[in-house]
This record gives structure tokens, sequence and C-alpha cells, in this order.
């Protein structure tokens, strides 16, 4: 196997998400791809517990919709002219909180950001 570099591109991105001896494949891969002269950086990321607290319906009325709502309609226009993953991935997860706050509570148009989606 050969791996190189192209100029003026991104390096490529390996997301691995295994159960049993996923350490040991890691290593493998990691070894292989040094030996290759390929350089490695491992990001994890860090995932906190969620709290009741959090989601509740008095926690979810705190949310600035409008706020929320602004952001997608900037991010929304963004697409239209240039599409890219960046932006794709921000609207949804701001779909995602609309969807949270209207369905918690138990507003429509939490079907309307789910359609978005």
């Amino acid at each position: 196997m050969y791996w190189r570099r192209v100029q003026n591109r991104k390096p490529w991105v390996l997301n691995v998400l295994m159960n049993q001896n996923s350490n040991d494949c890691i290593q493998m891969i990691e070894k292989n791809l040094r030996r290759e002269g390929v350089t490695i950086n491992k990001e994890f990321e860090k995932k906190r517990m969620i709290l009741e607290s959090e989601v509740t319906k008095s926690a979810i009325k705190q949310m600035d919709i409008n706020s929320v709502e602004k952001t997608i309609d900037m991010f929304e226009r963004k697409m239209e002219s240039q599409v890219t993953h960046t932006t794709a991935q921000h609207l949804i997860a701001l779909y995602n909180k609309a969807v949270e706050y209207y369905s918690a509570l138990d507003d429509e148009r939490h079907l309307q950001y789910l359609m978005k989606l």
C-alpha cells in the first residue's frame, strides 16, 4: 500500500469505530502508516454526561430560539451560494436545536425543521 500527500490538499481523515480488539487494530494501522512515512495525529472527542435538568421544558425555554432561527437563515443563504461540509454540519446542528426546542413545547414547527434534516 502506498500513501502520499498531494500538494494543496488537506490530509485525509480516518475515523474508526470498533469494539473488540480496537486498540490492537489501531496500533497495527499506525505502525503500517508510520512505516510508509505518514504522520499520525490522533484526536478524541471529549464527551460529557447530559444532565436531566438540561433537557426539561424549562431548560429548553431558556434557549434563544430567535437567535437559532436567524443563524439558520444565514447558513441556508450561505448554502445557496456555496455548499461546504462545514456549513452543512452547522445547519444540521441548528436544525436539531430547533427540533428539540419546538418538540419540547409541543409546537408543530418542529416538523418543519425535522423535514429539513
